[in-house]
């Protein structure tokens, strides 16, 4: 009886916690990080206002700066400079061996019309993978990529532009 009472507490308290060794998230996710590497890109700047960019929101910078992405990319990748000021865009996409740096004093302000966020592109919405509007920046299938500096992003979202997705809101919280 005390053996069976014993191998009862065993199996009941120690195999579960032998059972969840191999399968501990938090092992999975230091060998995931383990995986991860820093980009490194070529020392090759390519700055939207020496391209044709201009400051200001009469200006559409959207073609400027997705092309000059795709030409770095093409090169063999760099870094596409937003300088200081106000550089009014679209939907940017990002391409393989691009770091797409705001300098400090540099806003993208992004369009705030969901049609220029057409066509439509496999993402996530709310941790689903869905066809949907194109994110603000955007990749697909491209490696070596990132968005660094001290400038801002501005996704100029409000009630009117973007929240019509989701129930609209007052300010206190409560349904409008």
């Amino acid at each position: 009886m005390r053996k069976s009472l014993i191998l009862l507490v065993f199996v009941l308290f120690a195999l579960p916690k032998i059972a969840l060794a191999d399968n501990d998230p938090w092992e999975k996710a230091k060998e995931i990080l383990e995986q991860i590497k820093d980009p490194v890109f070529p020392d090759r700047d390519y700055v939207i206002t020496k391209n044709g960019g201009k400051p200001g929101a009469k200006h559409d910078n959207t073609k400027v700066i997705n092309r000059l992405i795709e030409k770095c990319s093409k090169a063999g990748g760099g870094r596409v400079i937003i300088p200081p000021g106000e550089f009014y865009t679209g939907p940017i996409t990002l391409k393989s061996n691009v770091n797409l740096h705001l300098q400090e004093g540099a806003t993208l302000m992004f369009s705030n019309n969901p049609s220029d966020y057409t066509p439509f592109v496999r993402t996530r919405w709310e941790g689903l993978d869905v066809i949907n509007y194109r994110p603000l920046i955007y990749a697909s299938d491209e490696t070596n990529i990132a968005v660094t500096g001290k400038g801002k992003l501005d996704g100029r979202a409000d009630n009117e532009s973007w929240w019509w997705m989701k129930e609209k809101r007052s300010m206190a919280g409560k349904k409008a």
